[in-house]
């Protein structure tokens, strides 16, 4: 606003020349009307010349402006002002209204089709004495004004015009009613610290007309061009304390930006509403990064020499982000991947992830951080379905917690998961070295969940080189599902030994060491779902009813059954002569072997020249207890009587048909599961 509520006019000359030896004081400001206005006469045509000149003096006009800029006279010593001394050179008063027009023009010709009109004031009111030579009599106004949002860059001169605009003032010389700045202005668009001003904030037009501010501070400044398809921002002489941000008013509320790029760092870049529809770049580093939608396929690279940044989005299309550093946050409303390419995180670590509502489309893959207990993933908070995603952590996770995931979530964890959980059905396949809780709002479906295993970079079972696979022994604390199991596997130490869950040659790792805590499932767990360990340590509860693990087939290891865990063969003479070989085996099972069911008959062996025999039970031993499962036998089959040689060749060796069974009554696999050679 003016420096008053708008300008005072007073005399200032008589005569048609400015016949003062040294420049007038400028005159007192009042808070009376914007002139001062007096009663107006009776209608009388006043023969005035009124003359208009810069009050140099006082006169603010930096090198570079930008649109936007605001000539405010009530501002700091830093303001632009440009105040104009209007004089009354004519013999008489002059008592009425005047319109004041100021222009920025490429010459110092004014031409008002094609001049940029900064502001018209119309109908101010006037009266201005017949100038005698006191200071008194100068009127002075102090415009209050922006430089149009679509000013075009150049070179501008700045021109005021001052026009009577009513009868009551007769000005007879309207050749002195224009005032043209003595140098030229540049205008850039260009915001922050330049040309000897700071923190310059500057305002464009997109083609929606959305007003978009950019503003600023900490050091550094930054240049916009403009095109059809959006803005393109280049910030030079930034640093980590330098603050970027960028507001909008009017329009549809959206703005585009084709392209940013920092020569340097940058500490925060904030605008919310902006679509990312091109390269962001940083040769030094990123900060605090907000922007609103990403549009890809986009790349973003954060160099080695960058601070941790966090990246903060609306909604993401096809974006990549390539990080030297460690990030320290990513969040987005929603993340797509939607071409060939996967989109994906590659950083050391990832402090924290979170989704404000929207669905995630999105591989990790963290390499680790060095030293300390932190872990590589901190909180992942997914208010959305993950739908697709291939997740490879080198080192710890806080928690994984969404809304619902698909059977296209896979994560392989080479540390420690506290937490998983979803508010509705958890569909997934995740490894780790250890495991916390496992919640489900709903249901777990067509899960495999492995505490204890690292499946290579596939996240899969099977594989070689980068995708091979090692499992060890492992924990799970405790599982929760408010309804239903189905489909599913979850093991602690689980090593399906080929690759192939559930074949019969299944094991766990580490025996009793592998354990799971307490299993709550409301309703139903499915007939091929599957909790297998070494060991349980809590309660067990199907359907709100005590489950002992012994009793259900959702505690086995395999549906075939106890299976041959190793054996070793031992021949030797008796004293009378006799050839015979003693056969150990160790029968294992996820349940407790059934100590009365291997006896003489478990074993058949059959050999060179017709030989078929049934192995004698020696000893078995067994000591029955919730965390024992496997039983050890000894066998003795008789290969050739007194004097009698055993004919050469492989021997094989067979479990029988409905022999050695673990107690929920499943025998071990039937047929041939090692040999032995005689010379």
């Amino acid at each position: 606003m003016f420096a008053r509520p708008s300008a005072i006019l007073r005399a200032l000359f008589s005569g048609s020349d400015r016949s003062v030896t040294s420049k007038p004081k400028r005159p007192r400001q009042s808070s009376a009307h914007a002139f001062g206005l007096e009663a107006m006469e009776s209608r009388q045509l006043f023969n005035s010349d009124l003359a208009i000149s810069w009050d140099l003096d006082n006169f603010r006009f930096p090198a570079v402006i930008v649109p936007g800029d605001r000539f405010n006279p009530d501002g700091g010593s830093t303001r632009i002002e440009t105040p104009l001394l209007v004089l009354n050179n004519g013999p008489l008063s002059a008592n009425g209204t005047v319109n004041i027009e100021f222009y920025l023009s490429t010459d110092t010709n004014l031409s008002p089709g094609t001049d940029t009109l900064l502001r018209r004031y119309t109908g101010e009111p006037l009266f201005l004495n017949r100038f005698t030579g006191d200071p008194d009599d100068i009127g002075v106004f102090s415009p209050d004004m922006l430089v149009p949002a679509d000013t075009a860059p150049g070179t501008y001169f700045l021109i005021a015009r001052l026009v009577a605009s009513n009868n009551n003032i007769l000005d007879t010389n309207p050749s002195n009613n224009i005032a043209v700045s003595a140098n030229a202005v540049n205008v850039q668009r260009r915001f922050g610290s330049f040309s000897g001003r700071n923190n310059v904030t500057m305002t464009l037009l997109d083609p929606e007309g959305t007003r978009v501010s950019f503003a600023m501070s900490g050091g550094g400044f930054g240049d916009v061009t403009t095109s059809p398809d959006g803005f393109s921002v280049t910030l030079t002489g930034s640093g980590n304390a330098s603050i970027v941000q960028v507001t909008n008013t009017g329009g549809d509320g959206r703005y585009d930006f084709v392209g940013v790029a920092v020569n340097g760092s940058i500490g925060t870049f904030s605008a919310p509403n902006a679509r990312l529809r091109g390269p962001l770049t940083a040769t030094t580093g990123f900060g605090n990064i907000t922007l609103g939608d990403v549009l890809g396929p986009r790349t973003i690279t954060v160099p080695n020499t960058s601070t941790s940044p966090s990246f903060n989005f609306n909604n993401v299309t096809n974006l990549i982000i390539d990080s030297a550093v460690g990030i320290t946050s990513v969040t987005a409303r929603s993340w797509d991947d939607t071409d060939s390419t996967r989109d994906i995180i590659a950083a050391p670590f990832l402090e924290a992830l979170t989704f404000i509502s929207g669905n995630l489309d999105l591989d990790l893959r963290l390499s680790g951080r060095s030293g300390g207990s932190l872990p590589t993933l901190g909180p992942v908070n997914i208010n959305g379905v993950i739908k697709q995603a291939l997740w490879l952590v080198n080192g710890s996770v806080t928690s994984i917690n969404a809304f619902a995931t698909t059977v296209n979530f896979f994560a392989n964890i080479k540390g420690n998961i506290s937490s998983i959980s979803t508010v509705q059905t958890l569909r997934a396949k995740i490894a780790a070295r250890s495991i916390g809780t496992i919640t489900s709002g709903r249901d777990i479906l067509a899960s495999r969940i492995y505490s204890g295993a690292d499946l290579g970079d596939d996240a899969r079972f099977g594989g070689t080189g980068a995708n091979a696979d090692t499992f060890n022994p492992g924990s799970i604390t405790s599982i929760i599902v408010a309804r239903n199991t189905a489909n599913t596997i979850i093991g602690a130490g689980f090593d399906p030994v080929d690759a192939v869950p559930r074949n019969g040659n299944d094991r766990i790792l580490g025996g009793t060491t592998s354990r799971i805590g307490a299993i709550t499932v409301g309703n139903i767990s499915g007939l091929q779902s599957r909790f297998l360990a070494g060991a349980y340590d809590g309660p067990i509860t199907f359907g709100g009813v005590n489950i002992d693990w012994r009793s259900s087939s959702r505690f086995e290891l395999s549906t075939t059954g106890p299976r041959v865990g190793s054996f070793s063969v031992i021949r030797s003479s008796t004293g009378t002569g006799q050839s015979v070989a003693d056969i150990t085996i160790t029968l294992d099972s996820t349940s407790v072997m059934s100590f009365a069911s291997i006896l003489t008959g478990t074993l058949r062996i059959t050999g060179p020249g017709g030989f078929d025999a049934i192995a004698s039970l020696t000893s078995k031993s067994f000591a029955p207890s919730s965390n024992s499962a496997a039983a050890t036998a000894v066998f003795r089959v008789l290969l050739a009587d007194t004097a009698v040689i055993p004919l050469p060749g492989q021997y094989d060796i067979a479990i029988t048909t409905n022999t050695a069974a673990d107690d929920r009554g499943n025998f071990a696999i039937p047929g041939i599961f090692g040999n032995f050679n005689v010379a």
